[in-house]
This record gives C-alpha cells, structure tokens and sequence, in this order.
C-alpha cells in the first residue's frame, strides 16, 4: 500500500560551492531552498514575430514545441507577436525554454500556450511528472497549476494573461536518473522533490534552486517499486526495496539479458490537478549491471588562498571545497568499461572574503548578489589506462556566478559599477590513480597535486 514518506536522513547535497561573498547564507552543508532568482536565458535560435489583431490567431514557434493562441477580443489593436528559443535556466527545467513577446504584455482575455514535449523529453519521466513554468520579474520560476495534459496528442496546456519566459520542468526526481552497479552489488536511488510544497487552492508555487530529498514535512506519497516492470523484481533482472523515499536495487549474480534495467517507483505528482482524479507519477532510473569491475571511492578536497573570484572584480577569498565520487575500474587490460558514478558534492566554508590588497585604497566596498559560486561536478570520464591498474579521469561540472557591484572611489565620492553574473562549463584537474596501490578491500592512499604553494587539490581513494 502506498504510504506517505518520511525520511530519517537527507543525502549530501548536489553542488560543489566556492564563495564568492561576505554574506550571510545557509549552514554549512546546506543549499538554499527558499526561491531565489535564477539568470535570464539566453537566445538559442530564431525567432519567429507575427502580427496578430482583434480578430487573434495563432503563433508556433521555429522548432514548433510551443503555440500560442490568442482568442479573438484579446488584443484591441494589431501587436506583434513573437517567441524566441532560449536556455532553460530552471534548475529542474525539462529542455529548452520560449521568451513570449514583447515582454510584460497583459491580454483582456487569457491566450493559451500549447507545448509538445517529445520521447527525449520523457527519458526516465512519465509525462505526469511534467510542469509548467514561467520566470516572474524576480527572476524566480513560478510553477503554473491548472495544466492540461494530453497524453495522446503529447501537449501540456495552460492559460495565461502575459508574456515572460517559460518553460517545462519536473516536479520528482529518481536520482542518479542512471547509473552502473556491478553484479551481485547495490546502488542506493533517491526521491527529490523539485518544487516547493503548493498551498491549498493555490495557482502558482515557485520551483526551487536545486532538487532536494523529501523531508518529514513534505506531504508526497510513494508507491509500488518495480525492475522492468516486475513489482519487488526478481533473480534475472535484479530486486529493488523501498525504505522511505530511499530505494535500493540490488543487481543479479549475472548480467541481465536486458541491460540497462528500469528502476522505478510510482508516486502521486506533487502539482496534481485542483479538480478531477490526479495520474499516477513513474520515476524511473536506468542501470547498467557490469561484472570484471573494482570499486574505488574517492574524496577529493580542493584548498586556495586568495583565490580570485571568477567575476574578476578583485575580490578575493580562501577556500575550502569537497566532493566524492565512486571510480568503477575494469579489470581487463587498458581499463575498457570503466566509468564515473555517484558524484556527491559538498558546500565550500570561506573565511576571510576581501578586495585584492592593491585595490584596497581605491575601493569603497563591494557587494555579492548571491550567497555563493554554485559549481556543481556532474559527470566524469576516464581518459585513458597504460593497463589494468593504471587510470586518469576527469570531472566536470558547470559554475555559475552571481554578479557583483563594486563601489569605487572617485574624487567625487563613491561610483557603483555593476558585474553580471555567468554562467560556464569546468573541469577538474586530469587526475591519476593507481589500482595496484588498492589491491584489497579497505587499501587506501592519498594524492596531492600542487599547482602552487596557496592552491592544492588532494584526492584520497579507498577501495570497497
């Protein structure tokens, strides 16, 4: 029977933060959960600008996943009317995202945006799980109710009466949304909530900065978890259990005929309709089951003194940052399907953020619109093995910075000049490990990689 989940533990959290301010912010160990503004996207392709009357009419975007259908009365003279192809900068966001033009128009009568969503768009969701999502003048992405979902025609659609930036979203997650597990072991799968709780009645609840694990007071209910289907699973293709919103799925003594198998547990959506029956959600998670693999755990911490902020307006802080990861190693000779999984991200402590020592004299004060530097590592991939128990890999992730105001002093008093935030891929450095240094459960070593005598990366690898 389905229950409502109460979870004994949150998991560590999924970004790799360095500071880029004085101002006060979460604890340590914490992400904010409260709204907060997100960057404006960027256009991605073209744009397509109609005219539309009195009469009304209807305008489909270039890539043609989004209409809009404006009723006749709507507009009391000609407008034009246009949708520009944008980056979805919703930290839950589904694909890519529609500037509606020109920005802030209000309707006498409510048009109506259609989106179309696609099989890539339900990789690992049912379409259930899909929301809709508009960016308000803060900056923060609003969740809309009152979506109508057409499974047959692939169509999400809702009435508004503006034009912002909008996009589609999930509301549930099954992280990791894939993973590798080697035969006979077990990999850990968790429920995330993506939006906040909605009030009662209410048409908008704004989506948070990053998926978080259910809490004791999120009201969301799980159901029957599945492998390929089977409830509970079986001997070929692997068990699955369920404790709280955590599952684990403990993978066959053999590989599977079917691999990757699907994991997944159903749910009842979090944004369900105010009126009628709500769908059932599935989350699934793929897994791939490999044999001939050596587990290797490694933590890796990265120290900087006066580490420059990315913005580059002089502001300068000392660093602390911490991430994990788990290195499946392949046994056979070149290290041939060996891969990155279970990357865990920390928050950074800074102590002792301030202007660079020969800006000092020239600068009033500066201030960080943002309590940090969210760089978060995402993925990784091995870059090459001279043999069995020689490897290097590489993580990457994607920082992005708030901007930033800097009070300079001019011979008339102090001149604000304002930094806009960006946002960008990184790496780590390419790092090195060394298999014949673990050859048993429980061997461990450490690495350091000095850049400079201020800025350090250690790794420290266990074998499992």
């Amino acid at each position: 029977m389905p229950r409502r989940v109460r979870p004994m533990a949150s998991i560590l959290l999924a970004a790799l933060l360095v500071a880029c301010g004085g101002r006060g912010g979460p604890p340590a160990g914490e992400r904010p959960t409260r709204p907060v503004a997100a960057l404006r996207g960027t256009p991605t392709g073209e744009s397509v600008t109609r005219s539309i009357g009195p009469p009304g009419g209807t305008v489909t975007s270039a890539d043609g996943r989004l209409s809009l259908i404006v009723p006749a009365g709507a507009l009391a003279a000609d407008t034009p009317i246009s949708i520009q192809p944008i980056t979805n900068t919703a930290a839950s966001g589904v694909g890519g995202a529609w500037r509606l033009g020109p920005g802030g128009r209000t309707f006498a009568r409510p048009v109506q945006l259609v989106f179309r969503y696609t099989g890539a768009d339900l990789a690992g969701r049912s379409a259930a799980n899909l929301g809709v999502a508009f960016q308000d003048p803060q900056g923060v992405w609003q969740a809309v109710r009152g979506v109508t979902l057409d499974t047959s025609a692939g169509t999400l659609t809702v009435a508004t009466d503006h034009f912002s930036d909008w996009a589609l979203f999930e509301s549930l997650r099954l992280d990791p949304a894939s993973g590798r597990v080697k035969v006979g072991q077990s990999i850990a799968l968790r429920v995330l909530v993506c939006v906040q709780q909605p009030d009662t009645g209410s048409l908008l609840t704004p989506l948070l900065p990053e998926c978080r694990p259910i809490r004791d007071d999120d009201d969301i209910v799980l159901g029957t978890v599945a492998v390929n289907g089977v409830a509970g699973g079986n001997g070929a293709v692997g068990t699955v259990r369920r404790q709280r919103a955590v599952l684990t799925y403990t993978a066959p003594a053999r590989k599977p005929r079917a691999n990757p198998v699907a994991v997944s547990v159903e749910a009842e959506p979090l944004l369900a309709p105010l009126i009628g029956k709500p769908p059932k959600v599935l989350l699934v998670s793929h897994i791939r089951v490999e044999d001939d693999l050596v587990q290797v755990h490694v933590t890796g911490t990265f120290r900087a003194v006066g580490a420059r902020m990315p913005i580059q307006v002089n502001v300068l802080a000392d660093v602390r940052d911490r991430f994990e990861a788990d290195l499946w190693l392949s046994l056979k000779p070149g290290g041939s399907g060996s891969y990155v999984t279970g990357i865990r991200n920390t928050s950074s402590t800074e102590t002792n953020v301030r202007i660079a020592p020969f800006m000092a004299g020239g600068i009033c004060g500066f201030n960080v619109h943002g309590d940090y530097e969210h760089r978060t590592l995402d993925s990784g991939s091995f870059l090459g093995a001279t043999d069995a128990g020689h490897y290097t890999f590489q993580l990457t992730g994607t920082v992005t910075s708030p901007s930033a105001t800097v009070s300079y002093r001019t011979d008339t008093g102090c001149a604000p000049q304002t930094y806009p935030g960006r946002t960008r891929r990184a790496a780590t450095p390419v790092i090195p490990v060394d298999l014949s240094r673990l050859q048993q459960p429980g061997d461990a070593y450490t690495f350091r990689d000095t850049f400079t005598d201020l800025t350090v990366w250690e790794y420290h690898f266990e074998r499992r």
